[in-house]
């Protein structure tokens, strides 16, 4: 058996000030230093340097616009689930990270205001943006990435300063409905319905919005019960075929059945399966990791999770995926 990093994270770690504990060591007491006086004497001089007017928000971020839409949507309450670019590095530094519109990248989606962001001050900052507007955030490390250090590019104690583009604001209908339409291209691209490539049943959706595809019999009426120890192989991807775990050969992936540690999607699938057989299950964000933990920049994810401050799914799962798992149950 293998520990697998679908398992749920009971109760998500509170992302805030964890970062700065979590980084602390040894058990001599630190010199008390006032570290968010010294970013906001950062924050400060750089403004003044480069005549910049900014508001500084209660939290200690410093914030500016740089396009305005007066007429644009804003956020109503917090939840929103939103698309943005961005391009994120350190004060007075070098780009750590960026998806950028003039690339032709897909906008990256968050979902605000319910600790799933990774800097916070990001998380703060973006409650203050109406669609199509492109905001400037100084983020001071405590609500950044505080001691974390990441190789030459994330000194401890950075400043983060974060040009953000907010492109879209959508709620959770409007993100159901638009994973059904890349659910329906996916499983017309893969031909999962013709009869010829792929025999017995046709993908059926259930009524969790699950989509089951049977590729292979099991044995009849042999169904996993629940609290019952079940294994599984099964390989994990993306919409766009990109595996992000594998259990297969002499390793299975052994839990009790429906008994919620791991996600919802996956026991529901289950549900529909004899022992022996093997099935497609298409599984829509609100059925698997939803909003997940946006971590940016992306590379950070692994040392958070070491950290305990995000689940290690998070490492390998953005916010709002769909994901394709090609399961055995054993």
């Amino acid at each position: 058996m293998r520990i697998s990093p679908i398992i749920k994270l009971v109760g998500l770690v509170a992302i805030g000030q964890i970062i700065l504990s979590a980084c602390g060591g040894g058990n001599d007491p630190a010199p008390i230093v006032d570290q968010d006086g010294i970013d906001k004497a950062l924050i400060e001089s750089y403004l003044l340097e480069n005549t910049i007017t900014a508001t500084e928000d209660e939290s200690g971020i410093f914030y500016y616009p740089v396009v305005e839409n007066p007429s644009g949507d804003i956020q109503q309450v917090s939840g929103s689930i939103l698309s943005i670019y961005y391009s994120a590095k350190v004060l007075n530094g070098q780009v750590i990270d960026e998806i950028l519109l003039s690339q032709n990248e897909d906008p990256y989606k968050l979902k605000q205001g319910v600790n799933s962001i990774v800097p916070v001050g990001l998380d703060i900052g973006l409650a203050y943006m109406k669609e199509g507007e492109t905001y400037t955030f100084l983020i001071p490390s405590g609500l950044a990435y505080g001691e974390l250090t990441f190789s030459t590019l994330i000194p401890a104690h950075s400043v983060i300063e974060i040009v953000v583009e907010l492109v879209a604001i959508e709620n959770e209908q409007n993100q159901q409905d638009n994973e059904e339409i890349l659910i329906d291209d996916y499983i017309a691209t893969k031909e999962l319905n013709d009869s010829i490539k792929n025999p017995l049943n046709k993908v059926e959706v259930l009524t969790s919005g699950v989509y089951y595809k049977r590729i292979s019999e099991g044995n009849e009426d042999q169904v996993a019960l629940k609290g019952e120890l079940i294994s599984t192989t099964y390989t994990a991807s993306f919409l766009d075929d990109t595996v992000f775990d594998r259990i297969s050969g002499n390793d299975t992936f052994d839990f009790n059945f429906d008994s919620k540690i791991v996600m919802d999607g996956l026991d529901l699938g289950i549900a529909e399966m004899e022992k022996g057989e093997r099935a497609l299950l298409i599984i829509p964000s609100a059925q698997a990791y939803q909003q997940s933990v946006g971590v940016i920049p992306s590379y950070l994810s692994d040392e958070l999770v070491e950290l305990q401050v995000i689940p290690e799914y998070a490492s390998k799962v953005d916010p709002y995926k769909v994901l394709v798992f090609d399961i055995t149950l054993l």
